[in-house]
């Protein structure tokens, strides 16, 4: 397993190598033809206007934020920046950590053996990893919140199937125990929320938070998300030990109901910002 995290390390390292500065980065260096050369690329009918756009906002002194200037009326914050915090705790409170770091033990607790439970785990990342594939297709045919909305409303469906199944399970000992369908039916369950999950909530929720903001703003503003998104991972990581000790079916419940939570946040107060340009 450590090898294989290392070799994905190091093809981590390999690929960032060949990612381009952003044209932002290329002329706050200085390199203007870098950055018309990279716009051309992406936008080759606006390179000028584009150029001439981000030239005004760094010298109209648009270097970076302080944290005071993410301050507004509404508890302390501006709206923009509250909607990119939710955004950021809403899918790390769907449970998706929780299908990471202990789908190995869950499996084990439910009867399943050792490998079975090591190879169900591997699928499930490696479903995770073609959803993302698929995702990178859509996102800019499909509006976000559709992708958002729809995602949640999937995973809200597979969480609450997958709690109905645990609910259902039998104790022997120290050990849950499904039976074969209720097992199957898990199993699928859990799949389906992977793959709702690495179409919608995993990329788009990163694309989006640098699509929120303006450039005045957005590096300070998605630093302060992202710590929001890790601290949020952190405290599900830590709380489904004890949540999973009154009952399995209590976790995947709570999660299903923050899944809800998110396709309401989605449909109701997420902006589009699918076609915005950055500004």
């Amino acid at each position: 397993m450590f090898v294989g995290v290392a070799l994905s390390a190091a093809g981590f390292v390999l690929i960032v190598r060949w990612l381009p500065s952003s044209p932002y980065d290329l002329l706050r260096a200085g390199d203007t033809e870098g950055a018309q050369a990279l716009l051309a690329r992406l936008e080759p009918d606006s390179v000028d206007q584009q150029i001439n756009v981000i030239q005004r906002a760094l010298t109209g002194g648009q270097q970076g934020a302080s944290l005071g200037q993410l301050r507004g009326r509404r508890f302390g914050l501006r709206p923009i920046v509250w909607t990119g915090i939710l955004l950021a705790a809403f899918q790390q409170l769907v449970g998706i950590s929780v299908v990471k770091t202990y789908s190995n033990a869950i499996w084990q607790t439910v009867g399943f053996s050792t490998t079975s439970a090591f190879t169900i785990s591997m699928v499930t990342v490696l479903v995770s990893i073609a959803s993302t594939v698929v995702a990178i297709l859509l996102m800019d045919r499909v509006g976000r919140r559709m992708l958002l909305s729809i995602g949640a409303a999937v995973m809200a469906v597979a969480l609450a199937t997958l709690a109905w199944y645990f609910s259902m399970a039998t104790v022997s000992g120290e050990e849950l125990i499904l039976d074969r369908a209720a097992g199957t039916g898990a199993l699928i369950a859990i799949n389906v929320f992977a793959v709702a999950f690495g179409i919608t909530w995993g990329p788009v929720m990163w694309l989006m938070l640098s699509e929120l903001f303006d450039t005045g703003v957005r590096t300070t503003a998605v630093g302060v998300c992202t710590a929001v998104n890790w601290l949020t991972n952190f405290g599900v990581s830590r709380t489904f030990p004890l949540l999973a000790g009154r009952g399995l079916e209590l976790a995947y419940g709570l999660y299903a109901m923050f899944a809800v939570a998110a396709f309401l946040f989605a449909l109701l107060a997420l902006p589009e910002t699918r076609g915005r340009k950055l500004s």
